[in-house]
């Protein structure tokens, strides 16, 4: 017998192996998973997905209610599900679309959140928010089976290592202005995470097309809405740019939702709230944590639009 295909043989044989033994423990721990399993297996109106801003409370909130509890309240005649993890952007929401379209049961309707920071560097090369393990459960078939060997083998998935993270190009516009591991103060938070210029190659704009694409094939409503950011304070440290460059990339992403000719509907909540609305003061980290009345805000508005359709 061929030594080569003696060695793809048992090659094969230890991967099948393995899958068996590790299999079911890999997929267990993926919390939001089973709970998407749990949704499906009943009637679904509306299943939101979400970040930290979903869920993020300030110290002086008396009301804890994530924006999906308290939309799920204001729909009280609805079905409304929500799974949310901090740092989830479009490439994971994409994923979860194509793994919800493939089973029996759908929900009628899918909010994703648009949250413009998870475009910036900061968030789009930090390698604990590239979620390799979970897109490839979520996909399946034969990625999945080669996952679960090199995952006891503590092979990394993660194409991004820290020192490349921390040496990648902040960008103002077309203008280099330094590295990540150099953007420490406010303003330099402000434009590492909002301050960047989209493109249609950016991995984030085609999980957001492909959203759309792939519910609007499978007749489910896709229903995207911008996040509210603190334009205020941003606008305080860059004047008469801030504003203009949020506008800028909003419009942007709108166009290329909107020209793929499929049905969608779009809110944009991103310049709807004062700074008083903002939870992040407190940590000295610029991001879109709601106090109780902002997720109160998003929570309304979301069920305004949402009431029209059901």
């Amino acid at each position: 017998m061929n030594e080569k295909f003696v060695k793809t043989l048992l090659f094969l044989i230890i991967i099948g192996l393995l899958q068996l033994l590790v299999g079911p423990h890999i997929t267990g721990d993926f919390k939001q998973l089973r709970q998407l399993k749990k949704y499906l297996k009943m009637p679904m109106d509306v299943l939101i997905f979400g970040d930290s801003s979903n869920w993020y409370t300030a110290k002086k909130d008396t009301d804890k209610r994530s924006i999906s509890r308290m939309l799920r309240d204001h729909l009280s005649g609805s079905t409304v599900r929500s799974i949310t993890h901090a740092a989830y952007h479009p490439e994971v929401y994409a994923a979860f679309c194509e793994y919800i379209v493939r089973q029996k049961k759908h929900p009628r309707f899918i909010i994703i959140p648009i949250n413009l920071r998870s475009f910036s560097p900061e968030w789009d090369k930090e390698p604990h928010y590239q979620f390799e393990k979970e897109k490839i459960i979520l996909e399946g078939g034969l990625r999945l089976a080669f996952y679960h060997p090199f995952h006891v083998l503590k092979y990394k998935f993660n194409a991004i290592s820290r020192k490349e993270y921390f040496n990648t190009p902040v960008f103002n516009g077309n203008k280099e202005i330094g590295k990540i591991k150099q953007m420490h103060g406010i303003k330099s938070q402000f434009i590492l995470k909002y301050m960047y210029l989209l493109t249609p190659k950016h991995r984030k704009i085609k999980a957001l097309v492909n959203i759309a694409r792939l519910l609007s094939r499978h007749n489910i409503t896709a229903f995207f809405y911008f996040t509210p950011i603190d334009y205020r304070a941003g606008e305080r440290h860059l004047p008469g740019q801030f504003t203009g460059r949020l506008k800028e990339n909003i419009t942007f992403i709108a166009s290329m939702l909107k020209n793929t000719g499929y049905n969608c509907h779009l809110l944009d909540l991103s310049l709807d709230l004062k700074s008083r609305y903002f939870a992040w003061q407190t940590t000295g980290s610029v991001n879109e944590h709601l106090n109780q009345e902002g997720r109160q805000y998003a929570a309304e508005k979301l069920a305004e639009t949402l009431k029209g359709l059901l």
